[in-house]
């Protein structure tokens, strides 16, 4: 029997709406209940460098990037050892029941709280010893995640050299941006577009770099 991933991608999609349009508005209106009047620590502590105001767009990206996490990295893997099934159970039903929840209500305490990191919040909610316990997992969770990337990294120089191009103007994309966005103030649109030019011409370049020589 033959499988089709567009059947996966569209279970995917109902999976994920589901979450979204039901689950997450529910879980949002009964547990948490936002409050949209209420004046969040970017706009209570604003000083333009630590807080400030920042457009919905770019809150999206850090919380799309927030999710995804190390699963471009671990999920490959897991296919890898067990089997596709066990990792597309993982990115859908670890993403509804634990994966927005956690990241969501990670960012919601900390607004409700001042704008604290994890540390302090975990000190203040539960203990001392619960933030000394957290900030070592944290530290140990960063040295994997880390050690990781670099690793799937140095396989793709030795794979494609051009790809250490891209990576280096996606750095120069990311500074170029920002530098417009908060610097120069130019719209989020005409910042974004430029970031893409500068991707796509590493992209470019990179494509006639040869592979880096293995040592």
């Amino acid at each position: 029997m033959a499988v089709y991933p567009a059947y996966f991608t569209l279970l995917g999609l109902i999976v994920y709406a589901i979450a979204y349009f039901v689950y997450a508005r529910w879980y949002d209106k009964h547990i948490w209940e936002p409050d949209p009047k209420r004046t969040t620590p970017a706009h209570m502590y604003m000083d333009g460098v630590e807080f400030f105001p920042a457009s919905r767009y770019i809150l999206y990206g850090f919380q799309f990037k927030g999710i995804a996490g190390a699963a471009p990295i671990v999920g490959p893997f897991v296919a890898l050892f067990y089997g596709w099934v066990p990792a597309l159970i993982w990115i859908l039903l670890g993403n509804f029941f634990i994966g927005w929840i956690h990241d969501y209500g990670a960012l919601f305490t900390s607004v409700r709280r001042d704008g604290k990191t994890l540390g302090p919040l975990a000190y203040e909610i539960i203990s001392p010893r619960a933030r000394s316990a957290l900030m070592g997992f944290l530290i140990y969770y960063l040295i994997m995640v880390a050690a990781a990337f670099f690793f799937v990294c140095s396989i793709l120089f030795h794979l494609r050299g051009g790809g250490l191009v891209f990576m280096v103007f996606i750095v120069i994309a990311g500074i170029i941006t920002g530098i417009l966005l908060y610097r120069v103030k130019v719209h989020i649109l005409y910042a974004t577009v430029v970031g893409w030019i500068i991707m796509i011409i590493g992209l470019y370049l990179g494509s006639y770099v040869a592979p880096l020589p293995k040592v």
